[in-house]
């Protein structure tokens, strides 16, 4: 339990919790509180950090959630644990390579820990760690991508049902596919992209370490844009911190 106040995203209340599939009936009321999620990103690109911001607006017009930032604010300057209010969920974005120590610490704890944790596009592959997190926590298999086309993503219709998808139309993606070719076998896909070159998953779902895991690798710029990609965002948090969208 002690060890929890130090991660970035387990309260030592959801810490206790048994992960599980089921919604979050009987939690203690400070489980009901609003959804506090950091937003971690080591990318300078100032359209990322436009789209970050309009997410994090997004999110906190739309959702019972507050979020925290932990960016990169220039080359010479890794991102920080700038916030030491116990978040319940990490959302990483963009591309994570320069990550200040603490804080890396601080994400390898929390996926110990079986912590709640969103990934999003190059943080599947960028983030070099002991825990390997791309494939070990993500279950990425990033083997480039198909040129500068954009995607057509679709939806796997035996999953429409699942609560992340709540609200979620098929679109069209400014980013190139990703090649995904073999994602960890016990992750539930949820959308797949297409382009001329082929088809791939671009978002799932797993667990790791009893932990509730979902990665997408949209993420381009324009992708924050269409409310169906950020509705998926929305809907990831929740789900992975056990909780309903409100």
């Amino acid at each position: 339990m002690h060890a929890a106040h130090k991660t970035i995203g387990v309260s030592p209340a959801a810490a206790a919790l048994p992960a599980c599939d089921g919604p979050s009936v009987g939690l203690p009321d400070k489980l009901r509180r609003p959804l506090r999620v950091c937003l971690v990103a080591g990318s300078t690109e100032r359209r990322l950090h436009e789209s970050y911001a309009e997410l994090e607006q997004y999110l906190q017009r739309h959702c019972n959630l507050e979020c925290c930032r932990s960016f990169r604010t220039a080359d010479c300057e890794p991102a920080e644990a700038k916030n030491r209010r116990t978040p319940d969920c990490a959302l990483l974005i963009g591309r994570p390579a320069a990550i200040e120590k603490e804080l890396l610490w601080q994400l390898e704890q929390h996926c110990r820990l079986g912590g709640p944790i969103v990934g999003v596009r190059s943080a599947g592959y960028a983030l070099q760690d002991p825990l390997q997190m791309g494939p070990n926590v993500f279950g990425v298999d990033y083997r480039g991508r198909h040129g500068n086309q954009s995607t057509q993503v679709e939806v796997v219709q035996q999953m429409a049902d699942h609560p992340v998808l709540a609200g979620v139309e098929p679109f069209v993606s400014q980013g190139a596919l990703e090649r995904n070719f073999g994602v960890a076998r016990d992750a539930v896909v949820l959308l797949r992209g297409n382009c001329d070159h082929g088809q791939h998953p671009v978002a799932w779902t797993r667990k790791h370490n009893g932990g509730r895991v979902f990665y997408t690798s949209l993420g381009h710029p324009e992708d924050f844009r269409h409310d169906s990609f950020r509705k998926l965002l929305a809907n990831a948090l929740f789900w992975a911190g056990l909780r309903e969208r409100p």
